[in-house]
């Protein structure tokens, strides 16, 4: 009797301690998981003010955007009109509606320099980033999204980034624009209404393969911590 009670208690020890091995091994994975992906999130150099030249502008009229930074200390951030192997930044409009860009986007204030890694001339910032862009407002309807996609590089390391820029209302007021305008109006519209159906499109495929998805895909599509509780 003795023995089949020790017997019995060694076989639930050894379950037990099968659940809390398996257990530990989850909890240690999970860990390391978080540990190299947040290693993995690189900070952002840049700290960025968005704003437009002027508070108002009429349809028809021109106004800035200006777009400033700062640099911490030992990095700098690549600007553009150069051709080398380094890459320049790119202003990315994510929403583009009454307005068109005027002329290309300009660096205030970038040094010119050959830089002796890549043997070509290139230009940067250093301290502080101005960037301005000059727009045409075509329309009362606007709406402008902007993001800029940069290289940034310390004495270590250089880093690419996408940093998505806020800016302040600004009041659109009556005016006239030329029939070229219109034009450019209809095709930036038709543009816009194209990128708007091809996210709809995506979204209801995603959710028909959702749909589609058998207990064992949805399963591995839930957390790690399922697995072990």
């Amino acid at each position: 009797m003795l023995n089949n009670s020790l017997e019995y208690f060694g076989v639930i020890c050894k379950h037990k301690m099968r659940h809390l091995k398996l257990l530990f091994t989850g909890i240690i994975f999970l860990w390391s998981f978080q540990v190299f992906s947040q290693a993995d999130i690189k900070p952002k150099p840049v700290k960025w003010t968005a704003t437009y030249s002027a508070s108002e502008v009429k349809v028809g009229g021109e106004v800035e955007l200006i777009l400033k930074g700062v640099l911490p200390a030992h990095q700098h951030m690549y600007a553009n009109d150069y051709n080398c192997d380094p890459t320049p930044y790119v202003l990315k409009f994510l929403s583009k509606k009454g307005f068109k860009e005027i002329g290309k986007p300009k660096s205030i204030g970038a040094r010119t320099y050959v830089d002796d890694i890549f043997g070509c001339e290139v230009k940067d910032f250093e301290d502080k980033v101005e960037i301005r862009q000059k727009i045409k407002i075509i329309s009362e309807d606007f709406d402008l999204s902007l993001r800029i996609d940069y290289q940034s590089c310390n004495d270590q390391q250089c880093d690419n980034f996408k940093d998505q820029l806020s800016f302040p209302s600004i009041k659109i007021l009556p005016g006239e624009i030329t029939a070229a305008d219109t034009i450019v109006q209809e095709t930036v519209d038709t543009q816009s209404a194209i990128v708007s159906k091809t996210a709809t499109i995506d979204t209801a495929e995603q959710r028909r393969v959702e749909g589609n998805k058998t207990d064992y895909e949805k399963l591995n599509d839930h957390s790690l911590w399922a697995l072990f509780l």
